[in-house]
């Protein structure tokens, strides 16, 4: 056995299999010939079968991994068809390894799961990058608010992501928020157009910063509704803004709106609301937000200021 094991640690694969075949030989005439010797025993002879049984399959797992290999350098290369290959040839060896050499070191269930975890991810990188370029022509049709021509797309896209999705759950490539930002899109096709139509009619410029746009009003709950599929609002009304919204409600809100306008949509920050307020409007903003009014009221029931926003001093603190 020393003979063997020195062979075996050495990779001289031939040599420990004579050596382990002869070991067995002994063992088993050992036993025959002097059962209630210390050195007989069906323990010893199941170590030696152990060990055989590792040496025959050490050939298949070198293949294994030989055929992984390649696969690893296929994706590197950009070539996806030639890795999904190498992978699943890789993954069919180890079942049959495992199959056959049940007793061996090399059986392994999780290099089988690995193994398919790259044959999905190798499958789903030309599908996803297909998707990508097509999501990126709906957002540029966004973008140019054309809305029907986008809708059309993203029901083809909807549907094709959800395919890479079911028959490839384990790549590693998918991306949940992606499927998340599509499935949102496709349940609001309909109304893309008038959701667009609500926003562009409220924006203004910000004063001294013309590249960017602010709601002239606070938000309508109508909007909120239509994009967020809810009205959490205490105050109903549709003349109303919405309310009992908290910041990543508003945040997540604005996440979605981005998704339908084909712009990255925020809340202002501290200095650009200001700037929207405008120098007259401040002395009726207090420090901690709140207003004189004991409630809220319609939107835009009062006055503009001189950069046409209303209610930015009032109404919903």
């Amino acid at each position: 056995m020393d003979m063997a094991r020195d062979a075996i640690a050495t990779e001289e694969w031939a040599d420990a299999l004579a050596s382990l075949t002869t070991a067995r030989e002994l063992q088993m005439r050992l036993n025959s010939d002097f059962p209630r010797s210390r050195h007989a025993g069906l323990v010893t002879l199941d170590e030696i079968e152990r060990d055989i049984e590792s040496l025959d399959a050490s050939g298949m797992s070198a293949t294994v991994s030989e055929k992984e290999v390649a696969g690893d350098l296929a994706m590197k290369e950009g070539s996806y068809e030639e890795a999904v290959l190498a992978y699943e040839d890789a993954r069919q060896t180890q079942l049959r390894l495992n199959r056959e050499f049940a007793r061996s070191q090399f059986l392994s269930s999780p290099r089988v799961e690995q193994l398919e975890i790259k044959r999905q991810t190798a499958s789903s990188v030309p599908l996803l990058e297909a998707l990508q370029q097509e999501i990126e022509l709906i957002q540029g049709f966004l973008k140019r608010r054309e809305t029907a021509i986008a809708a059309v797309r993203i029901s083809d896209v909807a549907k094709r992501l959800e395919i890479v999705f079911e028959q490839l759950p384990k790549s590693e490539q998918l991306d949940p928020l992606l499927r998340l930002r599509i499935g949102f899109l496709d349940a609001r096709s309909e109304r893309l157009g008038d959701i667009q139509d609500a926003v562009y009619d409220r924006l203004r410029p910000l004063p001294g910063v013309t590249e960017l746009q602010l709601f002239r009003t606070e938000l309508p709950q109508s909007l909120y509704l239509q994009v967020m599929q809810i009205n959490p609002s205490r105050n109903p009304g549709r003349a109303f803004p919405v309310d009992s919204v908290n910041w990543f409600e508003a945040v997540s809100f604005c996440e979605r709106l981005g998704w339908v306008i084909g712009h990255p949509v925020r809340l202002p920050s501290e200095d650009e609301f200001r700037m929207a307020v405008g120098e007259a409007s401040r002395a009726t903003l207090r420090s901690d937000g709140e207003t004189e009014r004991s409630k809220s009221e319609e939107m835009a029931s009062r006055a503009p200021n001189s950069a046409g926003f209303l209610d930015l001093s009032g109404n919903i603190a």
